[in-house]
């Protein structure tokens, strides 16, 4: 099986059969210091979409992903009406899930929700968005500036993916959580997808999250700068955070778009 990181929440896992993507939103500003070269042409043939939240930096691209297709888009009950209702996304793509829902893919692996939250953003927020041309957000023409409000939280999952060759996979969209739902989770998870952006100290609250469950492995994400300058580059010491906590986790920080074999 490959994972490759697609900037910001984005991944995309492949096994032998099947083509999962989570949170794929992969246009970019140019305002933005890191460009993707795969397209959405590239990625219009995955089976699923799995969505945290509904915020446009993990579902802006999901109407032109999908449009045409088969694949089916993993969200909440919130999610899934804004999509039908306001963005022009067919229903027979769409499927509307619960915390603690438990999805087969028979023989490949299975999906289980997890009742999540949005971290809470701090108090410089306000600051960064005053500096912020919002229209940049937009990557693209194609996308009008005025449906943006659209792309609202909706209900916030984990996802723990389960492999028939025995790997287990966690993604978060946002560093938010509970911990009684993370303490319900096995204890031999090979990989964590850990959300480094959204507070001054949110390495310290990622770190603390994964230590809750402790994974093998942490490979963060969301930490680059996709909207300047509001998203100022979260990753600086966060190795060191998981350190003090377990040092037996790694933190395996990958390359954008270059696969990692697990």
């Amino acid at each position: 099986m490959r994972l490759r990181w697609l900037l910001t929440a984005a991944f995309e896992i492949t096994t032998d059969s099947f083509k999962i993507l989570i949170d794929p939103w992969i246009t970019r500003p140019s305002t933005a210091p890191q460009q993707l070269k795969t397209k959405i042409g590239d990625i219009r043939d995955a089976d699923a979409i799995f969505l945290s939240h509904g915020h446009y930096d993990h579902s802006l691209d999901v109407p032109e992903i999908v449009k045409g297709t088969k694949t089916r888009v993993y969200c909440s009950e919130q999610i899934k009406k804004v999509f039908l209702n306001d963005l022009g996304v067919d229903e027979g793509n769409l499927k509307g899930i619960q915390p603690a829902q438990i999805i087969e893919f028979q023989p490949d692996f299975k999906v289980t929700v997890i009742k999540s939250k949005h971290i809470e953003y701090d108090k410089n927020i306000p600051k960064r968005l005053e500096g912020v041309r919002l229209d940049n957000i937009i990557a693209t023409p194609k996308y009008k500036f005025a449906d943006l409000g659209k792309y609202v939280v909706g209900d916030v999952f984990g996802y723990l993916f389960e492999f028939s060759n025995g790997k287990k996979l966690i993604h978060f969209g946002s560093g938010g959580y509970y911990e009684e739902e993370l303490r319900k989770l096995p204890r031999d998870i090979d990989i964590f997808l850990a959300p480094v952006a959204g507070r001054e100290n949110v390495e310290e609250v990622v770190a603390k999250m994964a230590c809750v469950f402790n994974p093998k492995m942490i490979i963060p994400h969301h930490y680059d700068d996709f909207v300047p300058p509001f998203s100022v580059y979260a990753y600086q010491h966060f190795d060191e955070e998981v350190k003090k906590l377990n040092p037996k986790i790694i933190v395996n920080k990958l390359d954008p778009e270059e696969y990692y074999e697990f």
